[in-house]
């Protein structure tokens, strides 16, 4: 959405491009980790002070709600040093799915195995840590925790940073718990992301989205057409005035950003953009949430020269007091060109 050469800026791809109660968790407990284990789940940790968070402004979370998500990442930490396999996995939906840019997804078996292989093997000397602020937000049975964390690797004594990732997990209540039901995370430090047109993504017919999913997806429809048709009011009105993305191996973007790399791009009539979407991959709604995982194809035509570039994302949508739905973060990657 913005200063890609392709994608979409609302769905993190640049071309030239709710939630009901927030809280900020300041990073206060590292962990171990295999650096294949999990890497979304770092990012569902949460420390024990409430801070200000660096992705957006909202009011503080209820306590109840603050004191079983807290309670919960409290007993994964407990597990994981302990090496209680069970309850480590117990933070996992049994329907858990795990996104990572280049990779193909992966649930809750493949969680299994990098735990067992985490704790049969110590990794002893690396650590993930929580670099800056989590943003934790809640509407109905549904959440979501955003943020960036670095493997950190001390070997002699000397601390050096691995890699760092960036991540969305959402998170369900089911009956009286919280549990992880999705993860996606690309790398938040410039290092490549691995291309295939090969993989399989996922589709759900849009037909089949009523209420609040169909709503949604109608305001992307709309989003794609104003875009297609370089109209900037239109293009920028489902964006949230706190919006935050990233496209991996791109710089973050915010609102100010993206209108200025849409003003550019529609004043180059040299050229002609679009995107188009497949079938979205989901679409999960609460009172004042939405989550939508998507793929969409970007085309650049110069000259009678045509390229293109797939790409997908997760974008997380909070319903504004208008009753309108706008887009707040998204996260995203190119698949391939």
């Amino acid at each position: 959405m913005g200063r890609r050469t392709s994608g979409l800026v609302m769905v993190g791809i640049l071309i030239s491009p709710a939630f009901e109660t927030t809280t900020r968790l300041r990073p206060k407990i590292s962990r171990l980790f295999n650096p294949r284990v999990l890497i979304a789940l770092s990012l569902c940790f949460v420390g024990a002070l409430v801070g200000t968070s660096s992705f957006a402004g909202a009011p503080p979370i209820e306590t109840d709600t603050s004191s079983s998500l807290r309670g919960l990442y409290e007993d994964w930490l407990r597990a994981y040093e302990r090496r209680d396999l069970t309850q480590t996995l117990a933070i996992f939906a049994p329907d858990y799915v795990s996104t990572f840019a280049g990779t193909a997804d992966s649930g809750f078996d493949a969680a299994r195995r990098s735990y067992e292989s985490a704790f049969a093997n110590g990794n002893v000397g690396r650590k993930w840590v929580l670099a800056g602020d989590m943003e934790v937000d809640v509407s109905g049975d549904l959440a979501y925790a955003l943020a960036d964390w670095q493997l950190v690797e001390n070997l002699n004594g000397t601390p050096t940073i691995k890699v760092t990732n960036r991540s969305i997990d959402v998170l369900a209540r089911r009956g009286d718990a919280w549990r992880i039901i999705r993860s996606f995370t690309i790398p938040s430090d410039g290092r490549p992301v691995k291309e295939t047109c090969e993989t399989q993504l996922p589709k759900t017919a849009a037909e089949q989205f009523t209420g609040d999913a169909q709503t949604v997806w109608q305001t992307l429809m709309r989003w794609r057409d104003a875009y297609n048709a370089r109209d900037l009011a239109g293009t920028l009105r489902p964006y949230d005035p706190a919006i935050s993305g990233l496209y991996a191996g791109l710089p973050g973007d915010d609102y100010a950003r993206l209108e200025r790399a849409y003003r550019k791009s529609f004043g180059q009539t040299d050229r002609d953009r679009r995107i188009d979407f497949d079938e979205p991959e989901e679409i999960l709604t609460s009172p004042r949430l939405a989550f939508v995982r998507d793929h969409w194809t970007s085309t650049v035509t110069t000259a009678g020269v045509t390229t293109q570039r797939r790409s997908r994302g997760i974008e997380i949508w909070r319903r504004a007091t208008d009753g309108e739905w706008r887009l707040l973060h998204y996260l995203s990657y190119r698949v391939c060109d």
